[in-house]
């Protein structure tokens, strides 16, 4: 290998008063700027580069066959001993020649080498990438969309930028505009909003028992009624009772009755006179002149110094409906529910009709030598007149919390004799709270009950999560969701199972296997409508105007807005009163399922059993609604019928939680009489 010796160049650089630096390589001598080596090194690459492309970029040929490519969409041929290619428009060669939007597709026809286009169904979402347009659709292939209204405000100038959609300029302040109330004056922007201006005053109708408004649907003065029940003033007849009340806008006094709740007078008021009060004892159950029952016959009682004869304790029967083990909320441990009905026979006491009722929780009692404090507590105690002949009163009693396990259940809650004392009342009227006219016979019944207990399990405490979900009706096969006013239930003909009315939650747990939701209070009531809390009821008012929404809550409230409400499940159990024939209630699960432990209620499916149950739902109760015909509460054409159900959520897993809160679901349905 030949030696190869690198020299260093030096650079000289001569320096020369005023004149710039020269540059002088391999002896060349100097010149400005650039050497003139670099001149020809730059000109022989250039030419190299020409040459090179043309070799590659222009083919040399003789004829157009020299020319010939496997390209179809090529026209090949020979001009001045060179190879020229054009391409034909609109021919491809694979798929990815042809074009693709969100709205068509296309591929290469082999057989033509043409692109076949076919369009995305119409309808299908797409974007035009305009924030102009909304809800873009394609149509036969292209993208379209609605065009943007940006004139909605009326106290904003609205402009449409295609890369911003919307933009706003406030108008200036005190700008007119209409807040579509009728019922205010002088509306004006503020801030880019309408703001309202002076309420219409309608105050020169009001009354004592009106209250003049503004009626937003057409801007006029009208009276509305206010509460019944509102004291007021009115020149009393001598046949009126005194403190006049407020009554669908009128100011009314009651009647005077003369009522001295004594079966043995006659009481009648006459104008000219007034109370007249004449002894009856042409029956021969009335003997006058006593101060206590030992001054009148055996079976008479003393009443308001007169002797009355009270029948026989005949006609009353006392069932057992059903039991539940339920979790101590206050304490620890379990207790022993059991549910009852008592269905009496009325009493005709000379000419007045009085039903036998158990009018308080303090009337029923127990022995003192009943096992595990029984009892402990009342619940649920109400009183119904089920038809012109019957009353029936419904309640629960429970033991006091015990520990209880799957293994000792049985022996605390079995063979054993619950027994329990039922004092009576004598009322005249019993559709009203509280109820009117009574007469205290001291009459006892006595019951007792064995109760073989069979869904002794596990004791797992509940999880409560919270979660969503919404209150559902079914009728006939027609399903009602949550508080809509134009829900419609005609019963005015139905006979047999189309009196049936199916309530229930649908929730988010409803396919998860460690979670189920079961009712655990199912309340219906009426709004009174006079009231004028009763579309908080509805729901129809907004929630802060409103204490509370649906049936809970207005019982401790002084005026409550509640016409009428019945507890078809309270705290986990379906009431008595429910069970009964009156509203011939049952839950979505069996009896044995649904008031047993949570363990038996995860082992089933987490929803209602289609296979007897007719609806898919959570968890749900079903009520008939014959009693509405007849129920002397419901007077009108169309009664507003609210559901208002509480539901928890039940953990299937054996993880202590905490229990949180209830959930609330609640459905409205109106029942045309």
């Amino acid at each position: 290998m030949a030696n190869i010796r690198y020299h260093r160049v030096k650079r000289v650089i001569v320096k020369s008063k005023g004149r710039k630096n020269r540059h002088c390589r391999f002896g060349t001598g100097c010149i400005h700027g650039f050497s003139f080596c670099s001149i020809i090194v730059a000109i022989i690459f250039i030419v190299a580069l020409f040459l090179l492309l043309l070799f590659f970029f222009l083919q040399p040929c003789s004829s157009d066959l020299d020319c010939a490519t496997d390209n179809p969409c090529n026209i090949d041929f020979c001009r001045s001993n060179f190879c020229r290619h054009e391409y034909i428009k609109d021919c491809c060669n694979v798929d990815k020649d042809c074009d693709k939007t969100q709205c068509y597709n296309s591929f290469c026809n082999q057989n033509t080498n043409k692109c076949t286009v076919t369009a995305t169904q119409n309808g299908t979402d797409c974007s035009d990438h305009n924030q102009c347009t909304v809800n873009d659709k394609c149509h036969s292939g292209q993208c379209l969309g609605n065009t943007l209204n940006c004139d909605f405000n009326q106290c904003a100038n609205g402009h449409c930028y295609k890369t911003r959609g919307c933009v706003y300029t406030n108008k200036i302040d005190d700008t007119p505009c209409d807040d579509q109330d009728l019922c205010t004056q002088g509306d004006k922007c503020w801030n880019g909003l309408c703001t309202s201006g002076i309420p219409k005053d309608c105050s020169h109708l009001s009354d004592e028992c009106n209250t003049g408004m503004c009626n937003s649907a057409d801007g006029q003065c009208i009276l509305v009624p206010k509460t019944d029940g509102v004291s007021c003033t009115k020149t009393l007849k001598t046949c009126e009772e005194a403190n006049p009340v407020c009554k669908s806008g009128q100011c009314t006094a009651e009647p005077k009755t003369c009522f001295d709740n004594n079966p043995c007078t006659v009481d009648a008021c006459v104008e000219s006179i007034g109370c007249m009060i004449q002894y009856n004892f042409s029956s021969g159950t009335c003997v006058p002149g006593c101060r206590e029952n030992s001054h009148c016959p055996t079976s008479y009682i003393c009443h308001d110094g007169t002797c009355i004869d009270i029948p026989p304790d005949l006609n009353v029967n006392v069932r057992f409906i059903d039991y539940e083990i339920q979790n101590c909320t206050n304490s620890s441990g379990h207790r022993l529910l059991m549910s009852f009905v008592m269905d009496a026979g009325k009493d005709v006491l000379v000419t007045d009709t009085y039903f036998r009722v158990i009018k308080e929780a303090g009337d029923i009692t127990t022995a003192t030598t009943q096992p595990l404090g029984f009892i402990d507590e009342v619940l649920n105690l109400d009183s119904n007149q089920i038809s012109n002949d019957t009353s029936r009163s419904a309640f629960t009693l429970t033991t006091a919390c015990q520990s209880v396990t799957s293994t000792n259940c049985n022996s605390i809650f079995a063979g054993r004799s619950y027994e329990f004392d039922l004092k009576l009342t004598h009322c005249k009227s019993i559709n009203t709270e509280p109820f009117q006219n009574c007469i205290d016979p001291n009459i006892h019944v006595q019951a007792n009950v064995e109760v073989s207990i069979s869904d002794c399990g596990n004791f797992n405490e509940q999880q409560i999560i919270y979660t969503y979900g919404s209150g559902v009706l079914y009728h006939n096969g027609t399903k009602y969701v949550g508080m809509n006013p134009m829900n419609k239930i005609d019963i005015r003909f139905s006979t047999g199972e189309d009196t049936r009315v199916y309530a229930g939650i649908e929730t988010n747990v409803y396919h998860n296997p460690q979670l189920v939701a079961n009712l655990y209070s199912v309340r219906f009531c009426s709004p009174n409508n006079l009231h004028h809390l009763s579309k908080c009821v509805t729901g129809q008012q907004g929630s802060s105007y409103c204490p509370y929404t649906g049936c809970f809550g207005w019982e401790s409230t002084y005026d409550s807005p509640l016409k009428h409400h019945v507890d078809l499940m309270q705290t986990g159990y379906i009431t008595a009163l429910a069970k009964s024939n009156m509203y011939n209630s049952y839950g979505c699960y069996l009896d044995g399922v649904y008031y047993g432990s949570d363990i038996l209620k995860c082992e089933q499916n987490p929803m209602c059993p289609t296979a007897w149950w007719p609806h898919v739902m959570d968890d749900g109760i079903s009520f008939t609604t014959e009693w509405i015909k007849t129920h002397p509460e419901y007077t009108d054409v169309e009664e507003t019928l609210v559901v208002d159900m509480v539901y928890r959520i039940t953990a299937c897993t054996h993880t202590l939680r905490n229990i949180k809160e209830e959930l609330h679901q609640i459905s409205t349905i109106k029942l045309l009489k």
